[in-house]
């Protein structure tokens, strides 16, 4: 059986659709698993001095920064999991 230059077309672009959503639902995934792995850092700031707070992941070398509350108080969330200093 031949199909027409417009079944052609038809046949093609479903085939290149359904290799889009599925690329798409194997990156999904990828996606959500990196996103469980994270954590937080906080505390006080010794005297509640509002200064910046900047910590430092040891083994990349990544910084990140925070600035404390009128209270002394700051929070880092979200982060990579690791040791800081």
């Amino acid at each position: 059986m031949k199909l027409s230059t417009e079944g052609r077309l038809r046949l093609a672009a479903r085939s290149m659709l359904f290799a889009v959503g599925v690329g798409a639902a194997s990156l999904s995934g990828v996606a959500y698993a990196q996103s469980n792995v994270e954590g937080a850092i906080y505390g006080t700031v010794p005297g509640g001095d509002d200064g910046t707070i900047v910590i430092e992941n040891t083994a990349t070398g990544a910084t990140f920064t925070s600035t404390g509350g009128d209270d002394g108080r700051f929070r880092f969330s979200a982060l990579p999991t690791g040791s800081y200093k």
